[in-house]
This record gives C-alpha cells, sequence and structure tokens, in this order.
C-alpha cells in the first residue's frame, strides 16, 4: 500500500547522462550509492527506483524510461539512446559548459531498423557496429 508521504518523497531522475544516480542520490540528501540503496525495477519498462535514507527520512528516486542502445566514439562521444515512453530512438552527445552538462539530441526514428539506418548515414565509413535492441532487456 502507498501513502501519502511515501508518494511525496518519490522524485524523478535527471538524465544519467548528465548526473550519475550517485551524484543525484547525494543531491537528495542521502550518502550517494551505497549499502543502503535498494533497487526495484519497473515492471514493463527501463525504470527502477531507488529508495534511500536521508536526514529527512527515506527517498525515492525513479529513473528514466530509457535504455542506451548503444555508443559511437569518435572526437565526441555519442549515445545512441531508446526512450521508452515516446518509443523513440536518440543520438545524445553530452556537451560540458561553463553552466554544466547539456545534451545535444538527433532525432533517429522510431523503429530499431530506423535507428539503424539513421546512424549509418551518419557514419557512412563504419563498417562494424554493435547495437542492443531495448526489447531484450526490458524488466520483466
Amino acid at each position: 500500500m502507498t501513502t501519502k508521504a511515501s508518494v511525496q518523497n518519490i522524485f524523478l531522475a535527471a538524465p544519467l547522462k548528465i548526473k550519475s544516480i550517485s551524484q543525484q542520490i547525494a543531491e537528495a540528501g542521502g550518502e550517494g550509492f551505497n549499502v543502503d540503496v535498494t533497487i526495484s525495477p519497473i515492471s514493463g519498462s527501463h525504470q527502477e527506483l531507488y529508495t534511500f535514507t536521508t536526514p529527512e527520512g527515506r527517498k525515492s528516486m525513479l529513473t528514466r524510461n530509457e535504455f542506451q542502445v548503444g555508443m559511437i566514439d569518435d572526437a565526441e562521444t555519442h549515445f545512441v539512446m531508446y526512450y521508452g515512453d515516446t518509443i523513440q530512438y536518440r543520438l545524445v552527445t553530452p556537451v560540458d559548459t561553463t553552466n554544466g552538462k547539456i545534451l545535444k539530441v538527433h532525432d533517429l526514428g522510431y523503429s530499431f531498423e530506423d535507428m539503424q539506418a539513421n546512424v549509418q548515414e551518419l557514419w557512412p565509413n563504419r563498417v562494424v557496429w554493435k547495437f542492443t535492441h531495448p526489447d531484450t532487456k526490458i524488466h520483466p
């Protein structure tokens, strides 16, 4: 049973390409990713609920419904991401700025096949690709 108090202590995580889980837990008053943190997968998604202790009591952080399909490392590091809530593939490039980290995003389509074709079009000379289909890694 979920109580009103416990629902108020759940917050949505920032994209993991901007801030690590440990950093977000510490910013929320926890001790970072340690033995006190429990992880509960959310069935039918790529999300997980991280629950931890703070001076104000227990808090929970819900990760976004996203999955890293692959990575392309050239002059910059690019991540091919799948966003389960919109069923969309995007090329994400984290960029450090004086105001923190931002994400450059390029849409790659709504199917695994379209994503592969669009990435190969962006890097036509690359021969070897390793992508993981997000459906193979969804929480049961």
